[in-house]
C-alpha cells in the first residue's frame, strides 16, 4: 500500500498506521538527520579530495589538506552507515508494532493471527499491506464496527 492509498484508507487504518508512525518517529529522524549530514560531507570530501591530486600543482602542500578532507569524509560515511543502521531499527520496530498489535487483537482466532504474523515475517516489504488486510479482517469481524 503505497502513502497516498493510505490517506485514503478508511478510519480504523489510519488510526492505526499513525500510531505506528508515532512510534518510529524518533528513530526516523535521527536515520533522515544522519542522511541529510552525510551526503554533503561525502561529496565535499571526494570533490575537494580530487581537486587536490589532479588539479594543484606538485609543489603546493597537499598532505594535510588531503588527510582532513579524508576524515570528513570517514565520517560522511560512517554517518550513512549509522543512518542504514537506524533505517533498519525502524523497519524492526514498525514490525514488532505490527506483530504485537495482532497478537493483543481479541476479534480474531488464534490461527488467523499466526497466519499473518507468519505473513509479517516472511515477507517483511509487503508488512503494511499484510497488517492492512489484517484490520480489515479485524474490523470486519468485530461486534462493534465504527465505520
Amino acid at each position: 500500500m503505497n502513502p497516498f492509498s493510505i490517506r485514503q484508507a478508511p478510519e480504523f487504518i489510519q488510526k492505526e498506521i499513525q500510531e505506528i508512525q508515532e512510534h518510529i518517529a524518533p528513530m526516523l529522524k535521527k536515520s533522515l538527520g544522519f542522511s541529510f549530514v552525510s551526503f554533503p560531507l561525502i561529496g565535499f570530501s571526494i570533490i575537494n579530495i580530487f581537486f587536490l591530486v589532479a588539479i594543484v600543482p606538485d609543489t603546493a602542500p597537499k598532505m594535510i589538506p588531503i588527510v582532513l578532507y579524508a576524515i570528513l569524509g570517514a565520517l560522511g560515511f560512517a554517518l550513512l552507515k549509522e543512518s542504514s543502521i537506524k533505517t533498519k531499527e525502524v523497519h524492526r520496530t514498525g514490525i514488532a508494532y505490527m506483530k504485537n498489535r495482532i497478537e493483543k487483537s481479541s476479534n480474531v482466532m488464534e490461527d488467523v493471527k499466526k497466519r499473518y504474523i507468519r505473513s509479517l515475517e516472511e515477507e517483511p516489504q509487503q508488512a503494511i499491506n499484510v497488517f492492512c488486510e489484517f484490520l480489515t479482517y479485524e474490523h470486519n469481524r468485530s461486534p462493534f464496527k465504527s465505520n
